[in-house]
């Protein structure tokens, strides 16, 4: 095994009350072909068996900080300042790195000396770990742009690594954005003099429950978008157009409409039915359909989900007209 004492990479891994997928997620970092890293994981003050669990890992490049609840950007921040790596990747705590990512995305950085973020693609996974869907992320800056003036993530978060130098040029995370800080950071980091963009490869399994759909955080990420928009009127004044913003502006009331209208449990199975409906998976599809209608106010009659799918697939090419 590669010594830990200089670590290439610092991995990021916040986690709260994450029994479930904690032993999955670390696994997956455990296991990853390029072994010069060093995990640091905070546990911010989690009230289930999560810490049990983290003090059941004997590897010498994994560190455990314990703390009171604070949140999770404050949570990150405070995992980089413990951070000795030249690179800062993240990791989320029921999500799963495939066994080449590191390896991979530090061959990026080797072959981009300017790069200073790096993604990839990733798939989302139920709570089984099934496939639901695959995103393709921006590859350079220009796309990043574009995604960031049309209010869309250009990367999934807990895929990306990047050089700690770009991030303390930056100052790190926002601590006044509770979610969306992702978001925030990116459009801070693309104004930096370098590249970013991502390896051409599902290299992260980003896992979506319907425990995280609430409208709470819907109305929360509403409010910190808005937020960023301010600033990328501001840096990037000819791309942040109207149309850009009344599309971002349909699609979340369409999602809150959604919330009221059924709830936000029912909102997922729906949309997780969907997903599969256009994989051609109908037995799944019908299943999780039977789980939304199970947790909805108002309940769909299964005849509707050719037309829900139809929706969501021509939802999906809407967004990535924005980009191509």
């Amino acid at each position: 095994m590669t010594s830990s004492k200089h670590p290439l990479i610092s991995v990021l891994l916040c986690v709260y009350n994450d029994q479930q997928f904690i032993q999955q997620s670390i696994s997956s970092i455990l296991s990853q072909t390029y072994e010069n890293w060093e995990l640091i994981v905070i546990d911010d003050g989690s009230q289930d068996g999560t810490y049990p669990l983290l003090n059941q890992i004997n590897d010498p490049r994994v560190k455990i900080f314990r703390q009171a609840n604070c949140g999770l950007t404050r949570s990150l921040n405070i995992a980089a300042s413990h951070a000795t790596g030249e690179f800062l990747a993240r990791q989320d705590a029921d999500d799963v790195s495939l066994p080449d990512r590191f390896e991979r995305q530090i061959d990026l950085f080797k072959k981009n000396p300017d790069l200073l973020l790096a993604g990839s693609d990733v798939v989302f996974i139920d709570d089984t770990g099934r496939i639901v869907s695959q995103r393709e992320c921006a590859r350079n800056k220009q796309q990043v742009i574009k995604y960031l003036s049309s209010l869309n993530a250009p990367f999934s978060h807990g895929s990306i690594m990047m050089r700690k130098s770009a991030f303390d040029q930056v100052n790190g995370y926002d601590e006044s954005y509770p979610v969306s800080q992702d978001f925030d950071l990116f459009v801070r980091m693309s104004q930096l003099n370098g590249e970013m963009g991502s390896v051409p490869k599902v290299l992260y399994q980003w896992r979506v429950l319907s425990e995280s759909v609430t409208v709470k955080k819907w109305r929360v990420q509403l409010v910190q978008t808005l937020k960023s928009r301010k600033k990328i009127k501001q840096i990037y004044p000819k791309k942040a157009t109207s149309i850009n913003f009344v599309r971002f502006l349909i699609t979340k009331i369409g999602t809150g409409l959604s919330f009221f209208l059924f709830s936000p449990k029912s909102f997922y199975y729906y949309r997780m039915a969907a997903m599969k409906y256009n994989q051609l998976n109908v037995q799944q599809a019908q299943t999780h359909f039977k789980q939304a209608n199970e947790s909805a106010r108002l309940s769909l009659p299964l005849c509707t989900l050719p037309l829900i799918s139809k929706i969501l697939k021509a939802k999906q090419r809407w967004s990535e007209s924005i980009i191509h």
